[in-house]
């Protein structure tokens, strides 16, 4: 939109990429040093112009990091999906080491009022035949759309973050966490939720500091006792309380999952 053809403009990017017009200071030596060793390795980078017609460059870096050291050996921090916390997380070897990440509730509310915002205007949509009212109300349900996806996705960052923050904190080696299905959500909450966006999320920020994510199978996590192992459905009474019928142990059912999970052994690919 400056007058610039696709040619100049992939030429532009290739010299982005080759490290090119990024060092306006030539005494930055460590600078030069970094990308005269190509440690950076660029992949999926394209152009693009937003609605408001703004040149765009996605330009997608692999950056190298160095591994954390020192982490407890076989330390795993287990993460249970929960209906009141979108996140629960406890670690395997001192289970009072735990903390719920987010509200479940404010994100499926936030979700919620973009499907009906967007369902109304599809509604009008059906009453406009054309010209420039249609226009207007297209762009608008593209809008809302984009808004939502957006918004979906910073929430994950956020969780995705504080899970790996919590495990590097206490240094475990692990993360744990169930492999669940789409027809593995009954609630509405869960449904909502683009959990896949978050679990690629959280591997490649554990990826970055060393820490190996692992995956579950998730069949009793919620029903059984992390205390003596005993399996009963009635022993999840509510959405929030779990007590055993065998040994008694009254805990947080998200605490309680979350413990089962940090130490199942069930892995699955």
């Amino acid at each position: 939109n400056k007058g610039y053809n696709s040619v100049e403009l992939m030429h532009t990017l290739n010299k982005i990429i080759e490290g090119q017009n990024l060092l306006k200071n030539e005494k930055d030596k460590d600078i030069k040093k970094e990308l005269s060793k190509k440690i950076y390795k660029v992949s999926q980078s394209s152009l693009e112009f937003d609605r408001n017609n703004n040149l765009i460059l996605n330009l997608t870096i692999d950056m190298p990091f160095k591994k954390e050291e020192g982490f407890v050996k076989g330390r795993t921090l287990g993460v249970d999906l929960g209906v009141k916390y979108p996140a629960y997380v406890c670690l395997n070897d001192d289970t009072y080491k735990r903390e719920h990440i987010g509200e479940a509730l404010e994100l499926i509310k936030q979700r919620k009022q973009y499907q009906e915002r967007r369902r109304r205007t599809q509604q009008q949509l059906k009453n406009v035949k054309g010209g420039k009212g249609r226009y207007k109300k297209l762009k608008n349900l593209n809008r809302l759309g984009e808004c939502e996806r957006n918004f979906t996705k910073t929430y994950n960052h956020m969780i995705s973050k504080r899970i790996v923050e919590f495990a590097k904190k206490y240094k475990c080696q692990y993360i744990n966490m169930e492999k669940l299905t789409k027809d593995g959500f009954n609630d509405s909450i869960l449904r909502n939720w683009s959990y896949y966006e978050l679990q690629s999320m959280v591997e490649y920020k554990a990826d970055r500091v060393g820490i190996k994510v692992r995956y579950i199978n998730p069949a009793y996590t919620s029903q059984t006792c992390s205390k003596c192992g005993h399996i009963d459905k009635e022993n999840r009474q509510t959405q929030e309380k779990f007590k055993c019928t065998k040994c008694g142990l009254e805990l947080n059912a998200d605490h309680n999952a979350s413990i089962n999970i940090s130490r199942s052994e069930d892995f699955v690919k």
